[in-house]
C-alpha cells in the first residue's frame, strides 16, 4: 500500500510538471513582435476559444493579458480599446474587433482555415452552434454560475 501511494504522489508531481511545462510553452506562443493583438485573459471563457485556435492553426498574436481579478477591463485606459469593457479584443493594423464568436470567424477566414468551412451550409451549421452557444449556453453558465462567484458584483436582474 505505501509503495501505490509512493507511486501516486510521483505521478500527480509529474502530471502537475507537464502541465505546468505544456502551459508555459502554450504562452510562450503568444510573445514576441506580432501584428495582431489579442486582449484576453486565461480564466475568460470567451477568451480561451481564441487562444486555443491560435495555438491550433498556428496563428502568430501578441497576448495582452487583462487582469479581470483586479478589475483592468473596466478601466479608462481598457475602454478606450473596447467600451463595453470586455474581452476578448482583437486589434488587427488598426482594425479593432469584439466578441469571441467574430473574432474566431475573422481569424478562420484570416489565415484560411478548414475549421470554417467555404461551403454555406457546412458554414451556417458552425455559425448556429456558436450563436447558441454565445446567447443560451453561456448566458446561463457565466451570469447564474460562474460570475455570482468569482465577481460579486456582476449579477444580472432575474429574467
Amino acid at each position: 500500500m505505501v509503495e501505490f501511494r509512493v507511486i501516486a504522489v510521483i505521478v500527480i508531481k509529474l502530471l502537475d510538471l507537464q502541465i505546468i511545462t505544456w502551459y508555459a510553452e502554450f504562452l510562450r506562443r503568444f510573445e514576441g513582435d506580432f501584428a495582431m493583438k489579442l486582449y484576453a485573459h486565461n480564466m475568460s471563457t470567451t477568451s480561451r476559444p481564441i487562444l486555443m485556435f491560435c495555438q491550433e492553426q498556428d496563428v502568430g498574436i501578441e497576448l495582452i493579458p487583462i487582469d479581470l481579478l483586479s478589475g483592468e477591463h473596466k478601466q479608462d485606459s481598457f475602454k478606450r480599446i473596447n467600451p463595453n469593457g470586455m474581452v476578448p479584443v482583437l486589434e488587427d493594423d488598426g482594425f479593432v474587433l469584439t466578441e469571441s464568436s467574430a473574432i474566431l470567424k475573422y481569424l478562420a477566414e484570416k489565415v484560411g482555415s478548414p475549421t470554417y468551412p467555404k461551403e454555406l451550409t457546412l458554414r451556417a451549421r458552425i455559425n448556429e452552434i456558436m450563436d447558441w452557444f454565445n446567447t443560451q449556453f453561456y448566458r446561463e453558465i457565466a451570469y447564474h454560475v460562474t460570475y455570482p462567484q468569482v465577481f460579486h458584483t456582476q449579477t444580472r436582474a432575474s429574467e
